[in-house]
Order: structure tokens, then sequence, then C-alpha cells
């Protein structure tokens, strides 16, 4: 897994700050004709973050399929290819980690597609990153349980 120091993850974090620039400042400033012209280039910062988490904490053991590169802008995320996120891994761990990041960028997607008026988009993103959200602490309160027995 990438440091959180390193230039791809300080790169991950700069496009993140833009998209919050483009969403929650930028937005204000577009014109009536193009009311969410920001709102667009924040959602496409998204989903390349999106790409670039789902990518970034690849562990050597795991296949990255054609679906786990597309970007969740236009498609909701595929919950079946989440399903590696909580095996047999603590909530510290590279995959308990990344589902946590990738979970937040889901919400933030989610929020972006409510505020552009795409509802049912904005729910599927929203039920996405309550699932990846769910899979983490249910991993986390496994890993408590274990160790308090063992």
């Amino acid at each position: 897994m990438a440091s959180t120091y390193s230039n791809e993850w300080r790169a991950v974090c700069d496009m993140f700050c833009n998209a919050q620039d483009l969403s929650e400042v930028e937005s204000r400033k577009d014109p009536e004709n193009d009311p969410f012209r920001s709102k667009y280039k924040a959602r496409e910062l998204l989903g390349e973050i999106y790409c670039s988490l789902k990518n970034f904490d690849v562990g050597e053991h795991e296949n990255v399929n054609d679906e786990a590169d597309q970007r969740p802008t236009d498609q909701p995320v595929d919950r079946g290819s989440e399903e590696s996120f909580g095996r047999g891994h603590c909530g510290d761990s590279p995959d308990g980690s990344r589902a946590a990041k990738l979970g937040t960028v889901e919400y933030y997607l989610g929020v972006n597609h409510v505020e552009t008026e795409e509802l049912s988009a904005g729910e599927e993103h929203f039920m996405n990153c309550m699932t990846l959200q769910e899979k983490w602490s249910i991993l986390q309160r496994t890993c408590l349980c274990s160790t308090k027995s063992g």
C-alpha cells in the first residue's frame, strides 16, 4: 500500500481538495445557463479519485479487472466487486482502509448527484457508501471480538 506521505497519495488529496473547491466555492459562480458546470467537473475528479483508490491499495494477491477501472460517475459501483474487502482483515488493514476511503468517495459522489438533481444515482452512491462502511465496521468489530477471546 502506498504511504500517506507518498506523491501518489498527495496527488489524490490535492484532487479531492480541488473537487471540494469546485463543488462548494466555484459552483456559486456558475452561469444560469449552465448551473451545474462546477459540480460536473467535481464529479469527474471524484471519479478519478475513485479509480485511483481502487487501484492504489491493491495488494499483490488481488486481481484488478476491467470493471474496477471504470469510473463510477455514470454507473454505480457493482457491490459484488467489493466482496473481497472484509475477508479476514482487521479495520486497520489495507482492505479495511481502502473500503473506508472508497466509501467516503461514494458518499461525496452521492452528494454531488443529489445536488445536480440526479436523485436515483445519488441514492445508489449512498447505498454503496453504506455497504462499504458496514463491511469495514463489521470487520473491525470481528477483529475486536477475536482479540478478546484469543
